[in-house]
């Protein structure tokens, strides 16, 4: 069985409702695409704890190529998610990704309700910290429609504590692998946080705020 959460549901509906061995996400403004339904078919046949399928944008009304995930093929679990963790952004949304609903259920894995950006990453991640096996389907299940007027492209430095909180998440499921991660990499992933900084910094440009030495959490 699957079950399918909107946004605006999904907190209720993970505590309450959801009877699925699956669950799937999807935002009220995006929608599947007609061969979803054979996708997950063919796909709710493996058993793997996590199973992350790609999509395509829309911009203007207009549906461009396939967003393409890396290939995680031939690499062992903890391979797989140091490279998502680290340096790929796919683990940032909680749509077009089938999740075990039993994991979450028994973790008691929840929507962070006092975040306004991030929770979706939040989320994912905590999730696989509970979770031993996942799965890239390189095939779009979803349309996503790139909203100009979405919280993120509005963001200013009132979201740093959010992105502190997906930095730990970030953190804390890479502890989770029990395996020493090298400089390099944490560099990859610090960059990443300082550049969305720079990013809110400059967002606030025009407006009249005043800034404080800004530090991430130590690893």
């Amino acid at each position: 069985d699957l079950h399918l959460l909107s946004r605006r549901q999904r907190q209720m509906c993970i505590r309450d409702r959801s009877s699925g061995d699956k669950i799937l996400f999807l935002d009220a403004d995006d929608y599947l695409l007609s061969d979803a339904g054979d996708i997950l078919k063919k796909n709710m046949a493996f058993n793997d704890d996590l199973i992350i399928f790609t999509h395509k944008n829309v911009v203007n009304g207009q549906i461009k190529e396939n967003y393409i995930y890396p290939n995680i093929l031939g690499l062992s679990y903890t391979e797989a998610l140091i490279k998502l963790t680290i340096e790929n952004q796919c683990l940032n949304n909680c749509w077009g990704k089938l999740f075990k609903s039993e994991i979450i259920k028994n973790n008691k894995i929840r929507f962070d309700s006092q975040m306004k950006i991030g929770e979706d990453a939040k989320f994912v991640l905590e999730y696989l910290q509970e979770s031993s096996s996942l799965k890239i389907c390189n095939l779009p299940l979803q349309a996503y429609i790139i909203n100009e007027e979405g919280a993120m492209r509005k963001a200013g430095l009132e979201a740093l504590g959010d992105e502190i909180k997906t930095y730990e998440a970030r953190i804390n499921t890479l502890r989770n692998l029990q395996v020493e991660i090298s400089d390099e990499l944490m560099q990859v992933l610090n960059l990443t946080y300082y550049n969305k900084i720079i990013g809110y910094l400059i967002q606030d440009s025009h407006k009249s705020v005043s800034y404080t030495h800004l530090t991430l959490p130590t690893t």
